[in-house]
């Protein structure tokens, strides 16, 4: 019989395991990619105020596996490297080095990386990176040390 809410104690409960904290981060990766793309099309591009978001099936398991890979370095540095502002500049290089694995990894299996930025600005390397996206990929930093500690330390579900 199983135990009423109320007689529920910590011991009921385990941390998300690798692969239920993958499949969060594809999707919160997805969203925050579909969210982005209609505000950053509208407001750059004067697509329309519908705000149609987008993304591409490939990016699930690249959000999940690279923002698991930002938490275990996050954590990794966290108590290591006290000044945040550095920190979170490694989690921008840390994104641009699993964008560009991702966008050659796409192109080789493929033949054509999905998000090719080739002419989308000056600022791209093989169209696989933009530069200009550094500021993005520092919030996301931010945004991604804050949730990974709860991920981890302090989200419980049930055995």
């Amino acid at each position: 019989m199983s135990k009423s809410l109320k007689t529920r104690t910590i011991k009921d409960y385990r941390p998300l395991n690798v692969q239920e904290r993958i499949f969060f981060y594809g999707l919160l990766g997805w969203s925050t990619e579909i969210m982005f793309t209609s505000i950053f099309d509208y407001v750059f591009e004067g697509a329309s105020i519908s705000l149609v978001g987008y993304s591409y099936l490939w990016m699930f398991p690249i959000w999940g596996l690279g923002l698991l890979l930002g938490e275990q370095i996050g954590l990794f540095f966290k108590y290591r490297l006290k000044l945040g502002y550095v920190r979170f500049l490694i989690y921008v290089l840390i994104s641009f080095g699993v964008e560009y694995i991702s966008g050659l990894f796409l192109h080789l299996t493929i033949g054509y990386c999905v998000w090719d930025y080739s002419n989308a600005t000056n600022y791209h390397i093989h169209g696989f990176i933009r530069l200009d996206y550094a500021p993005a990929w520092f919030l996301m930093g931010i945004i991604g040390e804050f949730l990974s500690e709860i991920l981890v330390n302090k989200i419980k579900i049930l055995k």
